[in-house]
């Protein structure tokens, strides 16, 4: 099961690293469309370093067997051309005496393995298409899928998101019982065969009705503790919520708020599109955060700043919006995710971020994971790859500080202050409380902000004295950032910076 507990990390596995060269066929490393190598092997081999980063859970590509075939010069690699839904790519695995080829014990070795390091596996799923020229349009052999079971070929551009072939790809018809009757099972069947905590469900908004009836009847009823995340990529929070409220999806990528953080950190957008002060769920303010009523649970959605699926890693969109300037594309990043990981929901990053790999738009954006830049031990960068040093440090920071308080995963979210560049937000749990301050002027601040603790009726009474008499410590810096007396919370930053503030009794108690 996925919690709030957990940070993910997603890696494309064909790019992220190779364990064992002799599953390497069609593998060409210089052609960005081609196999690479990643394989379960590599990541085994990586446990110690993903131990060391300290996430908690691992969201890998899909691993059906793919159509073998180019289509227009490009591989399957990705995991999202399946042609067989019941079997294990043989790029992905290492083949052991007794265990049949594609058997899924292979994953289930994987998962295990994973689960012995203290690492929960997310398998990405596809139920929407099968891959190009798949042999089932024709009742072909070796395919339990049937003609019949597709829509007809249609652009989404004709029909819409539900029925329409997504890239061209052929479309299953989950309106069919039983296409959705296969499908549920099938996922059974990968459930129960190799132990995964958590489905991230491709292309969500694809997929017909019928098939989530089926889905919530069976398979969340016989195991409700595997979670299942939503793919909706879209920007809009109603429609991407009804999918949360409608479909029994335990959780949903925010893509809605992943928009508003680019607007804000890259192109100059407001925080007041993020939160108003005093908002609550009976009068919501205008802020896409004040909205988060929306969802059934707004704390389970995962949050995030890039993927696969956008169009380029945070970082090469950084470079983009600030000129090329290396170190305000560093900073932007650095501040971006120090905002993501104070704020509600489970953050998820993509592999190479914290070893500040770059890309551009797909395939650039799914580079291989760069283990160059890492020291002699082999477990984080040396300061001869500066930028991936500073990143790693701090990306590793931020989900240690995630992992070591209960109000950053748990606590509730209250807007403390917003303007355009400047947004201070509150995160408490039973008298466990941090401040987040963000701070994106291209100044110093002159003067401090002097924001009214004692009568925000948002804050409960038990907690505004506590606050309001208080001296702060950022804790990054260990060095006094804020203080609160009289009832009012008094910040002052310098241009460009984040603090995460703690109380100084609270941060001695911690630190006993």
């Amino acid at each position: 099961m996925l919690t709030q507990d957990d940070v993910i990390y997603f890696v494309a596995t064909d790019r992220f690293a190779n364990g064992d060269p002799d599953n390497d066929f069609d593998v060409d490393v210089t052609n960005p469309q081609a196999w690479h190598g990643g394989d379960f092997a590599g990541i085994i081999e990586r446990i110690p370093y993903l131990q060391q980063l300290g996430i908690t859970a691992l969201w890998i590509t899909p691993v059906y067997k793919q159509r073998e075939e180019q289509f227009y010069g490009r591989h399957a690699y990705h995991g999202y051309w399946p042609l067989d839904f019941e079997s294990v790519d043989p790029h992905l695995y290492s083949p052991k005496p007794g265990i049949p080829a594609g058997s899924k014990r292979y994953l289930k070795d994987f998962v295990d393995q994973m689960h012995a390091a203290g690492i929960k596996v997310i398998l990405d799923m596809v139920v929407n298409h099968t891959g190009y020229d798949h042999p089932g349009l024709t009742n072909g052999p070796g395919t339990p899928i049937k003609a019949h079971w597709f829509t007809p070929d249609r652009s989404i551009d004709e029909v819409g998101d539900v029925g329409g072939w997504l890239a061209g790809l052929p479309d299953l018809d989950q309106n069919n019982p039983e296409v959705a009757d296969y499908f549920v099972n099938n996922i059974l069947d990968w459930i129960e065969e190799t132990g995964i905590d958590c489905i991230r469900m491709d292309t969500v908004k694809h997929i017909e009705d019928v098939f989530w009836h089926y889905y919530a009847n069976v398979i969340k009823g016989k195991h409700p503790n595997v979670t299942i995340v939503g793919e909706v990529l879209h920007n809009d929070q109603a429609h991407v919520a009804s999918f949360q409220r409608n479909f029994c999806l335990d959780s949903l990528f925010d893509f809605p708020l992943q928009n508003e953080l680019w607007n804000i950190f890259l192109y100059g957008g407001s925080f007041t599109r993020l939160s108003s002060p005093f908002s609550t769920p009976q009068f919501p303010g205008s802020g896409i955060l004040d909205k988060d009523v929306a969802y059934v649970n707004h704390n389970t959605l995962v949050t995030l700043l890039d993927n696969h699926d956008l169009e380029g890693r945070f970082l090469t969109k950084a470079l983009d919006a600030g000129g090329g300037n290396r170190g305000w594309a560093l900073e932007t990043t650095k501040l971006a995710y120090t905002t993501l990981f104070a704020l509600r929901g489970i953050p998820q990053v993509y592999y190479g971020t914290e070893l500040a790999l770059e890309g551009g738009l797909d395939p650039d954006n799914r580079r291989d994971m760069p283990w160059d830049r890492l020291g002699d031990n082999g477990l984080e960068p040396d300061e001869h790859h500066h930028e991936a040093h500073e990143l790693y440090h701090h990306l590793h920071q931020l989900i240690a500080l995630r992992k070591s308080s209960q109000s950053l995963r748990y606590g509730s979210q209250i807007t403390l202050h917003v303007e355009d560049r400047l947004f201070v937000f509150l995160r408490e749990y039973r008298n466990e409380w941090m401040i987040c301050a963000v701070h994106l002027g291209d100044g110093d601040m002159e003067d401090s902000v002097e924001i009214n603790l004692a009568d925000h009726h948002v804050i409960p009474p038990r907690l505004r004295d506590q606050m309001s008499r208080q001296q702060y410590v950022d804790v990054y810096r260990h060095m006094p950032s804020g203080r609160a007396e009289g009832g009012k919370l008094y910040v002052k930053m310098p241009k460009r910076s984040a603090s995460i503030l703690m109380p100084l009794k609270q941060m001695l108690v911690s630190v006993r």
